[in-house]
């Protein structure tokens, strides 16, 4: 099994699109001892093949997340479907997305997943869904349902979101936590605590231990190679007098290998 470690534009970076300065971010990526950066590649400008382009010149991979939006299951999908068609082009392991919304009935979460179903298998690349405030998976009990529904779904597993939900380090959720763990193939590290989706600094939070635990069982238990993304985020994500993100990100990487002994 591979674990893979990519930096996010959207956290250290505050990336906006404008592809510009995109050598300059895969200079400090590869400097920094990422393997890839990752994003949606609906922002990287009109021209996806130039950046493309620009990511492969530093010996960089590439991984997609994808973003659905609108107020119907169609409106979702599409999002879905033009994320997973330019990550296609640049070559992404698999995409993460952050699925439809936590207001879907059943008949509509089951008929958006079907349509994702029908989206990976025509891509050849694998949906990981993310467990996202605002999406389908936006809890522990939803994320359960769904399960039981869609037995085969690929995970991203992103915590900060759950323990704010259930305002908990998810003590009292451990079988979800097992039925989650061999169906991730992605973890956002990032900290989070059960009033905000962003500790300050990781290094001393009381809480990281848990997260730990959270990511060792998956690090164990996903069947096929790990993507990972230190996804420390600018404000209103980032609390006040935080510390540095990109010193943050890589501290995360560090501790993630020593962990791990990669």
């Amino acid at each position: 099994m591979t674990v893979t470690f990519y930096r996010s534009l959207w956290g250290p970076l505050g990336f906006d699109g404008d592809i510009s300065g995109l050598p300059a971010i895969c200079q400090e990526t590869v400097r920094r001892g990422f393997a890839g950066v990752e994003t949606n590649p609906l922002l990287l400008g009109k021209d996806p093949d130039e950046a493309r382009k620009v990511i492969e010149d530093h010996g960089l991979k590439f991984l997609a997340r994808a973003h659905t939006l609108g107020r119907t299951v169609e409106e979702h999908v599409g999002w879905m479907k033009r994320c997973v068609d330019l990550a296609s082009l640049f070559g992404s392991p698999h995409v993460i997305v952050q699925s439809g919304a936590d207001w879907f009935t059943d008949a509509q979460i089951d008929q958006y997943f079907a349509a994702a179903n029908e989206i990976e298998a025509a891509s050849g690349l694998r949906l990981a869904h993310e467990t996202h405030r605002s999406c389908i998976l936006y809890s522990p009990r939803e994320t359960a349902r769904v399960l039981d529904r869609f037995p085969d779904l690929w995970l991203a597993s992103d915590y900060s979101h759950w323990v704010i939900v259930t305002e908990s380090l998810l003590e009292m959720v451990g079988p979800t936590l097992e039925r989650c763990a061999p169906r991730t193939i992605h973890i956002d590290a990032r900290v989070g605590s059960a009033e905000a989706p962003q500790v300050g600094d990781p290094r001393t939070a009381p809480e990281t231990p848990a997260f730990d635990g959270y990511w060792d069982q998956i690090h164990a238990e996903t069947p096929g190679d790990l993507t990972v993304v230190p996804e420390f985020g600018p404000p209103p994500y980032e609390p006040t007098g935080a510390a540095d993100r990109d010193d943050i990100c890589q501290w995360m990487v560090s501790h993630l290998r020593d962990r791990w002994s990669l």
